[in-house]
């Protein structure tokens, strides 16, 4: 425990480093914060705006690892005062158990938002683990090297509804460290399937009011090359209530299932945000289902913080969810609106969860 505390204030030293010199060169008007909360929601701004933040980390299943995060925020055109900013991001990380991943993603804005579109590539390897109460010491030891893309584009076609298509592509190699019955060690899935959503936030970054609905389906299949024949349904809402003194209440809901033959490398893991506290890769199945609540308040100046809590549970079926198997969380944050002309905060994360911590560094908030 005092490891990952000394690492997340090393860490956080390096972030407030790095936001002095990248708003060295900003002008003094980015340099003032937002008077008001219509001010920081504006998609009007029209410079380049460049973000960034190191990432130092520390869990049990992976070690100490160091990593670097870069944004790049404009808009595609100027006579666009109605878009949010397109944004191009690239990433590299490295940790100590030689888990390593780097890559990019880029989010377009188009025609008065009537278009957006979403293209992501990663190369990885990660070296991580998974939980067998059957097996002694419970954790198997797995690697998986994979090969990822990601396009998605989505059309406007009433008020804050859009429609659109979703392709993934991931070609991964997963061995583990003990004789595992499995699928050829190289294996290519390639899914195709719609997206339907209803975004009415008034700023995509660091929303106060409004919702994000999503629904989406996945189909891999053996027509489009994927070495196995299943689909992934995915859904979340989003909903952001603005409270007095600049404050924001978030909520989420978010659900994940996976139907027929699902992969070992797409089944659900209770990691990442959806509901933070959790490292190790214990809880794995499936289907995941969770719910979290943050809220969020300036401090002084551009600092802020965010207290978040929530639950869930990970099963291989919905019928198999127990109230004695739910997974709590809760956690703090920290914040620094590093772009105030278009709401982009970075900031760093500490939740705890079932027998479990971890740190989370971003640009941009959990949800």
């Amino acid at each position: 425990m005092e490891r990952k505390c000394f690492s997340a204030f090393i860490s956080f030293l390096l972030m407030v480093s790095s936001l002095c010199l990248s708003l060295s060169g900003q002008d003094a008007a980015d340099k003032a914060r937002p008077q008001d909360a219509d001010q920081k929601s504006s998609p009007k701004a029209k410079k380049t705006r460049f973000a960034s933040i190191p990432v130092l980390n520390y869990n049990e299943a992976t070690g100490l690892g160091l990593g670097a995060l870069v944004g790049l925020f404009y808009p595609v055109s100027q006579k666009d005062d109605v878009s949010p900013p397109s944004s191009t991001m690239v990433f590299g990380f490295y940790a100590k158990n030689k888990t390593n991943a780097y890559g990019f993603a880029q989010k377009f804005y188009l025609k008065k938002d009537t278009y957006r579109l979403t293209m992501a590539l990663v190369w990885a390897s990660v070296n991580f683990q998974f939980y067998n109460e059957n097996i002694a010491g419970g954790f198997i030891d797995y690697n998986t090297g994979a090969r990822f893309a990601l396009l998605q584009a989505e059309r406007r076609v009433a008020g804050s509804f859009f429609v659109g298509l979703k392709y993934r592509y991931n070609r991964s190699r997963t061995t583990f460290d003990i004789p595992v019955e499995y699928d050829p060690p190289e294996v290519t899935y390639s899914g195709l399937g719609p997206v339907l959503s209803f975004d009415s936030r008034d700023n995509v970054f660091s929303p106060r009011r409004g919702q994000l609905i999503k629904l989406e389906a996945l189909i891999n299949h053996d027509v489009l090359g994927s070495a196995r024949d299943y689909t992934i349904l995915e859904t979340a809402a989003n909903a952001y209530i603005p409270l007095p003194k600049n404050s924001v209440l978030a909520a989420r809901i978010h659900a994940k299932a996976g139907l027929e033959d699902v992969p070992f490398e797409d089944q659900a893991i209770m990691v990442g945000t959806d509901l933070r506290g959790y490292s190790s890769g214990k809880y794995r199945g499936e289907q995941k289902y969770t719910f979290q609540a943050e809220y969020r308040r300036p401090l002084f100046k551009r600092f802020g913080a965010v207290a978040f809590g929530g639950f869930g549970w990970v099963a291989d079926e919905i019928s198999r969810i127990r109230l004695a198997d739910i997974l709590p969380s809760i956690g703090v944050g920290v914040r620094y609106l590093m772009i105030p002309a278009f709401g982009i905060n970075v900031g760093i994360d500490f939740a705890v969860g079932k027998d479990d911590t971890a740190f989370y560094f971003r640009i941009g908030e959990a949800f």
